[in-house]
């Protein structure tokens, strides 16, 4: 197992805080930083385009996208430039889900909403926790889908919550090899 920490952050002194931490405690080989539009979710963090990783190198950095379809690309592209090794956007927040190779979901998601995905993607990362405004109140609302595979509601399919973490890895991998 390895474990990768997150950042999450609108201060740029902060983030480079924790990635020298990161980078100087030589345990980690891989950082996640989290992004966050303002429209998917309340709150806003810094951009991937703000981020210098240089000097964070030989760390590998994954870039999670929590952004409105209308930023996905644009923030893509500007991860990808500066050095993020995975983009991984909500898989709830993109109408193209198969053009990426990583996938986020929401916990509350059915486990469903991966399986046309799965022959080719290389990770996924299932959220523990909703974007949230500054004062904690949740901002994605049930059903803030998209794309109707990935709506959901009390008693509507399975969702990574209600399955043990096992049963997630099991279907996954039970899925990727047909």
């Amino acid at each position: 197992m390895k474990i990768v920490p997150a950042i999450l952050t609108n201060d740029l002194k902060e983030l480079n805080e924790m990635l020298r931490k990161i980078r100087d405690a030589k345990k980690f080989e891989r950082v996640q930083i989290d992004f966050i539009d303002g429209e998917y979710a309340a709150n806003r963090t810094i951009r991937p385009s703000e981020c210098d990783l240089i000097p964070y190198l030989p760390i590998k950095f994954d870039a999670q996208l929590m952004v409105t379809e209308n930023n996905v690309w644009e923030w893509a592209k500007y991860a990808e430039k500066v050095g993020f090794e995975r983009i991984i956007p909500q898989v709830e927040s993109i109408s193209e889900p198969e053009k990426f190779d990583c996938l986020a979901m929401d916990m509350h998601s059915p486990v469903e909403v991966l399986k046309p995905y799965l022959k080719n993607l290389k990770y996924v990362l299932v959220m523990s926790v909703e974007p949230c405004d500054p004062s904690g109140n949740s901002v994605v609302a049930v059903g803030n889908s998209r794309r109707p595979e990935c709506q959901h509601s009390i008693g509507r399919g399975r969702t990574v919550a209600d399955e043990p973490f096992g049963s997630l890895a099991c279907l996954i991998e039970r899925w990727h090899h047909r």
